[in-house]
């Protein structure tokens, strides 16, 4: 089986009813405009990367293994209070 994991979540904010702060480290490159994933419940959900930040900088890709935070939109960031990683499509 085909490892998806794309980001590892430390820590879940939610921002707003569609913006979560997600913290944590990437497994893959990510971009601004990424559509990632999580299932929750054996349902899929989907959210897209807003914004990228690390060591108090925004940038628009954080490489494999780098820590950071990740501004996400999509279904509400309660969905991801039991979720441990980000999925990608591969």
């Amino acid at each position: 089986m085909e490892d998806n994991r794309a980001f590892s979540l430390l820590e879940v904010v939610p921002q707003t009813d569609e913006l979560t702060l997600v913290r944590g480290q990437a497994y893959s490159e990510l971009q601004v405009g990424q559509i990632l994933f999580s299932e929750n419940d054996n349902h899929l959900l989907e959210f897209e990367v807003t914004s990228i930040s690390t060591y108090g900088q925004n940038i628009d890709e954080l490489n494999r293994g780098m820590t950071g935070n990740l501004v996400i939109r999509g279904s509400s960031g309660a969905s991801l209070k039991d979720v441990n990683f980000l999925l990608s499509k591969r």
